[in-house]
């Protein structure tokens, strides 16, 4: 979402999860741009949960999190199993995407 969007129109509060899991390195610019955006939307999030087995997000999101207040609730999860279940404990009807993109109708 683009730094300047506003997640001020979602219902609240807002629970963002994140599958990075597919992710192998993070651009340079990646934790001040997350950094900023995360942080001017503090009052729509109460919380992040991300899947993030590799190393690099992890420390990332430790960066992140010295930076925020105490509202928003950063959670960096290791295992699929365990983002399946903080989704489905949000979100009851949620089902996990296939892993394979497939065209419409195919």
């Amino acid at each position: 979402m683009p730094a300047g969007r506003s997640l001020s129109l979602c219902p609240k509060p807002l629970t963002w999860f994140v599958d990075a899991s597919a992710t192998e390195r993070i651009a340079s610019a990646v934790p001040e741009l997350a950094l900023t955006w995360i942080a001017s939307q503090q009052a729509n999030l109460e919380r992040v949960v991300m899947l993030a087995p590799t190393g690099a997000i992890p420390l990332l999101i430790d960066i992140v999190k010295t930076q925020l207040k105490a509202s928003t609730s950063i959670a960096v999860l290791q295992s699929p199993e365990q983002f399946a279940e903080a989704v489905k404990a949000r979100v009851a009807d949620w089902v996990p995407a296939e892993a394979e993109y497939r065209e419409p109708g195919l």
